[in-house]
């Protein structure tokens, strides 16, 4: 949840042997990357840090945090939005569990 956590984890990252950077800016943390796994906590303040228009084509989201983190209005535009259940999904956006109330394209066993 903060920098220093986020340098433990990225240290650790390193020495297991892959590349990590830490960064402040949510751009940069989702710009020209080919997986982008979003796990903002579930905050009544949260903000909508992450557009979808900053992701390069081709690339993978989960959001392991239902999309709280991300700017909804630009979501349809995704090349391929999938869930891992219609109604779940319909029936969280209809609770407020989620903010994304529009359809997909698939779901998870159909790919």
């Amino acid at each position: 949840r903060g920098v220093e956590t986020a340098e433990a984890f990225a240290a650790e990252a390193r020495r297991r042997g892959f590349q990590a950077t830490v960064v402040t800016d949510p751009r940069r943390a989702v710009e020209n990357q080919d997986i982008v796994v979003s796990s903002a906590p579930r905050a009544a303040d949260l903000a909508k840090v992450f557009d979808p228009a900053w992701l390069s084509p081709g690339a993978f989201v989960t959001g392991v945090d239902l999309g709280r983190a991300w700017q909804c209005r630009d979501l349809g535009q995704l090349e391929l939005l999938a869930t891992d259940n219609h109604a779940q999904s319909r029936e969280a956006a209809a609770t407020g569990i989620i903010s994304w109330v529009g359809e997909y394209d698939a779901d998870l066993s159909e790919l």
